[in-house]
């Protein structure tokens, strides 16, 4: 988990052209009078590498697998899933 305040609207997905995952989100619980003070917020995080990847996996869930986060199932497969992550809630 990149740390997000809530698991409302963030997702990640890897960019090739910019060399690494981005992962974004938007403000939870938003009032109608925070809109105008939080809408240019720009909630993103980089994670970002030297040298492209052979695979790589954004999607917590199928990334933790039945393992959780202290043992990841994904990390037992022969190579991860390269999914990206979307959660629209």
């Amino acid at each position: 988990p990149i740390g997000y305040m809530s698991w409302m609207h963030q997702g990640g997905a890897y960019e090739p052209a910019l060399g690494g995952i981005v992962c974004r989100s938007v403000a939870p619980y938003q009032k109608v009078d925070d809109y105008f003070r939080q809408r240019d917020f720009k909630d993103c995080t980089f994670l970002l590498h030297e040298q492209p990847p052979v695979a790589w996996d954004a999607q917590q869930m199928a990334f933790e697998g039945e393992g959780g986060l202290h043992a990841p199932s994904a990390i037992q497969a022969e190579q991860l899933g390269n999914s990206n992550a979307h959660y629209e809630n």
